[in-house]
């Protein structure tokens, strides 16, 4: 090894996925940390910019535009059900909802372009 150089460590998290996901649940469930308001058709909700700018290109760029410190997004066109169940698969990875409610909860996925449920990336097991 050349003088001055030091050999490099490498930590670890063995549960640094799992550990975050359930640290956002968490927060979100008690509304702690939440900086944001997402009014839907018929309620509204409180989350946080971080997630939904991750996981949702479409937000992201609403959120990027918008520098106050609690922003207040208005989506006319989503109702209640569909962002609360929209909220769940964005914060834990997945969502359990009735079949009837399936085409207005992808209809609304597609418009706010949420990660894992547009196009191609969409799975509805049989």
């Amino acid at each position: 090894m050349a003088t001055g150089e030091t050999e490099q460590m490498l930590l670890h998290w063995n549960n640094f996925h799992s550990s975050m996901a359930g640290s956002f649940h968490e927060f979100r469930e008690r509304e702690e940390l939440v900086d944001m308001t997402l009014v839907a058709r018929d309620g509204s909700l409180q989350a946080h910019r971080l997630l939904l700018s991750a996981g949702s290109p479409y937000l992201q760029h609403l959120l990027e535009a918008s520098p106050c410190d609690h922003p207040v997004l208005i989506l006319g066109d989503v109702g209640h059900r569909e962002l609360l169940g929209i909220l769940e698969f964005m914060y834990r990875g997945e969502v359990q909802l009735a079949q009837a409610d399936l085409g207005a909860f992808l209809q609304a996925a597609e418009m706010l372009q949420v990660k894992g449920l547009t196009g191609s990336e969409v799975r509805v097991p049989h």
